[in-house]
């Protein structure tokens, strides 16, 4: 095991050492056919051609299907003219400087990714992020000689020589920072990558106080109990009608053909989910005997990889928490998982703000829960396939 890891390991590394090499014989060609009269737009136009038959033959030959949902519709051709925009602005910055110092100002990149996840989604940067974001600057600093020391020509004669081409390259380390910024990468079973797309969206967080009721925590497994028990009574079930119909219209999924056509009857509201044939949902709940409510996932029973797939999503629990933005609830009893967001305090759902406030939480966890775990369990089922 140990040998065929560090195989992997090497192949790794060697992959990596050869992506080093091409980018850098990528700009350096670059910048000789500058040097020989090509121009920017043409330079290019040759290489993302060659890139995209380099792309498509890799597809074909790993059979990867094409089929685009709705979100990945919506987000693919706003990346893609981030990146054809990122890549004119470096080859602009390739033919007026250096190449090593064009790439240099480039690989800026991270901390323009850094600042894109804060501005978009509210993500804090990593403690080691935030080390290095200056060490970074200061080598920017050092390496463009921005008083002109280096050089004899002081600021004014430096930056009339570098300047157009720095604000190139610091253009495409932003563009091309954004464009990471709206591809998540997932890890599928047999250790091969997915990249999903995002939709811009900025996530909108909502003000809640309180998340524990007097009578103690309500657990997953108690909240699906709940649900198989209910049978509510006309008065209640209109009752409930009324309160889903609330959370529905609130509710904003990427993929509208998910949203129920009508509100539920009782105390949960369902979301089927990947693969489908009822195997797996997410379930918004209403549990008034304990005042609290929620939103989980759960598989079948009946569903036998539910709970390999429960442990791929358990393995990946930071990054699934970092896009839901909340510390989920993982609960695992006998042969039933259940994966779950924090609870919120009902209070009064018959006064509106109370049920305002509630319907507004749980549709809006509902909408981050699925968007988080829809692409992953896609990812599942196309490799059980």
């Amino acid at each position: 095991m140990s040998e065929r890891l560090s195989a992997r390991a090497a192949a790794g590394f060697a992959t990596l050492l050869l992506i080093a090499l091409l980018m850098a014989a990528n700009h350096v060609s670059a910048r000789l056919a500058f040097q020989h009269g090509v121009d920017v737009p043409t330079a290019v136009t040759v290489r993302s051609l060659g890139t995209a038959l380099v792309v498509g033959l890799l597809l074909h030959w790993q059979q990867v299907p094409l089929a685009l949902n709705a979100r990945q519709r919506k987000a693919l051709p706003l990346i893609g003219a981030l990146i054809a925009v990122q890549s004119l602005w470096l080859y602009s910055a390739v033919a007026r400087l250096p190449v090593a110092l064009a790439l240099l100002v480039f690989n800026s990149f991270p901390l323009m990714t850094a600042l894109w996840a804060r501005v978009l989604y509210q993500h804090r940067p990593e403690r080691t992020v935030l080390i290095a974001m200056p060490v970074i600057l200061l080598g920017l600093v050092l390496a463009l000689d921005v008083l002109g020391a280096a050089s004899g020509l002081g600021a004014a004669g430096q930056w009339h020589q570098i300047g157009a081409g720095v604000a190139f390259a610091l253009g495409a380390a932003a563009t091309f920072g954004l464009a990471l910024v709206e591809v998540a990468a997932y890890k599928l079973p047999d250790s091969s990558t997915l990249l999903q797309p995002r939709v811009l969206a900025k996530t909108e967080l909502l003000q809640r106080t309180l998340l524990m009721g007097p009578s103690g925590p309500v657990t997953l497994q108690q909240a699906a109990q709940a649900e198989d028990a209910s049978d509510p009574s006309p008065a209640s079930r209109a009752w409930f009608q009324t309160f889903w119909a609330a959370y529905l219209t609130k509710l904003r999924l990427d993929d509208p053909a998910l949203v129920p056509a009508e509100p539920a009857k009782s105390t949960n509201q369902f979301i089927p989910m990947p693969p489908g044939g009822a195997s797996a949902w997410v379930s918004a709940y209403v549990a008034q005997s304990s005042g609290k409510g929620g939103v989980y996932l759960t598989f079948a029973k009946a569903f036998e990889p539910g709970l390999e797939w429960y442990e791929q999503l358990q393995a990946d629990a930071e990054s699934i928490e970092r896009e839901v933005g909340a510390k989920l609830q993982w609960e695992r009893a006998g042969d039933k998982v259940y994966l779950g967001v924090p609870t919120v305090a009902l209070g009064d759902l018959n006064a509106p703000a109370d049920r305002e406030r509630v319907t507004a939480y749980l549709a809006d966890m509902t909408r981050r829960l699925v968007g988080a775990l829809k692409p992953r369990l896609e990812a599942m089922s196309a490799a059980d396939k």
